[in-house]
């Protein structure tokens, strides 16, 4: 997680604002990776939806990180 301070103190709400935003950004990401993965293992493309798998849990790391 990011501090909330700058060299000059406590973040901005505008800092904060745009982290919030990234962070839902990539919650969203992972949300939709999630139905691909699906869609993948549906159409039996084990190796796609593997991938998949590790793209969405690198999405739920790094939204972790901004928020």
């Amino acid at each position: 997680m990011a501090p909330l301070h700058n060299n000059e103190g406590l973040k901005s709400k505008q800092d904060i604002a745009v982290a919030r935003s990234r962070g839902e950004q990539i919650e969203y990401m992972a949300d939709l990776i999630v139905e691909l993965k699906q869609m993948a293992h549906t159409n039996r493309l084990v190796t796609l939806a593997g991938i998949l798998e590790l793209a969405h849990a690198e999405a739920k790391l790094r939204a972790k990180d901004v928020m």
